[in-house]
């Protein structure tokens, strides 16, 4: 195993914060290479108690050998979320401080087989507890998009719109409504929907970058309803025939609905707006 080396971030000021006496019970909620539990050690003293509590088999390893025989180390493979829980099994009630160094160590960017760093060529793993089967699904959980307007995906249980969301995003990407309004037309058309879905490709020249999407959402001769199946999505119905002709979600409807965005469409549906729709969509695409 690689030495476990990390140097301890704002030492001093932890240990000003945590205000350290003797016989004190701490938790070290993210024990890593022990920087921080060794300077607590000291101050609490053998009558006090440093639960040190990491996922980390090798930094587990590397504290049990760094405080091997002293009394107030009590090691315990776990996360920090169950700190609760872990306090229980130990039968300790109550605590006088919490430390939580939150991220991770220089150890495991630096350590090649430990996958968690794109600077060397190996296998990106990024499990915090090798003994799991997978990659860290808990830590990655919060990065998993909710919901992205351009490729028309959303989480079934997101609460909020999810043409607010696009607007955020595209403010995220420092869009202007036309150029929101021009990539989302032609993404459709060009079928980057999410896991392919059919919702809002209003063309018949699939995959070809025309300004359909456009022309099709505002046709007067479709009428719109609510899908019985989804909340957020909508059916578009033939005046006539009464047959269906597209399905389209909350984002592709919101460039109807909204005055300011419909607007924008119209420019788009409008006859001989084919090249402005083509240079609008690169420059946006390029921006």
């Amino acid at each position: 195993m690689q030495e476990f080396s990390h140097k301890s971030v704002l030492l001093d000021e932890v240990l000003d914060g945590l205000a350290l006496k003797e016989g004190m019970t701490i938790i070290d909620g993210t024990l890593g290479g022990g920087g921080h539990s060794g300077e607590i050690i000291k101050r609490i003293g053998p009558k006090g108690r440093l639960i040190g509590i990491d996922r980390d088999n090798d930094a587990l390893e590397h504290c049990k050998k760094k405080f091997e025989n002293n009394p107030a180390f009590i090691p315990v493979k776990s996360n920090y979320c169950d700190m609760v829980s872990v306090c229980q099994s130990l039968g300790i009630d109550q605590v006088d401080g919490i430390l939580l160094d939150l991220g991770v160590s220089s150890y495991q960017l630096d350590n090649v087989d430990r996958g968690f760093s794109y600077m060397h060529d190996c296998a990106l793993d990024m499990r915090m507890d090798t003994t799991q089967a997978l990659t860290d699904v808990k830590s990655f959980c919060s990065l998993e998009p909710k919901a992205d307007g351009f490729v028309n995906y959303v989480q079934d249980d997101l609460k909020i719109k999810p043409e607010q969301m696009l607007i955020d995003r595209a403010q995220l990407l420092t869009l202007t409504a036309p150029e929101m309004t021009v990539l989302v037309g032609g993404m459709r058309v060009l079928g980057a929907n999410y896991k392919g879905s059919k919702d809002g490709v209003f063309t018949k020249k699939k995959e070809c970058l025309t300004n359909d999407f456009f022309t099709n959402l505002l046709d007067m001769s479709t009428v719109w309803k609510p899908s019985s199946k989804d909340k957020n999505k909508y059916e578009g119905y033939d005046r006539e025939s009464c047959d269906i002709r597209w399905t389209a979600t909350r984002v592709d409807l919101i460039f109807g609905s909204n005055a300011q965005l419909r607007a924008i469409a119209e420019v788009y549906a409008s006859d001989g707006s084919e090249i402005k729709f083509l240079k609008d969509f690169i420059s946006a695409w390029n921006k």
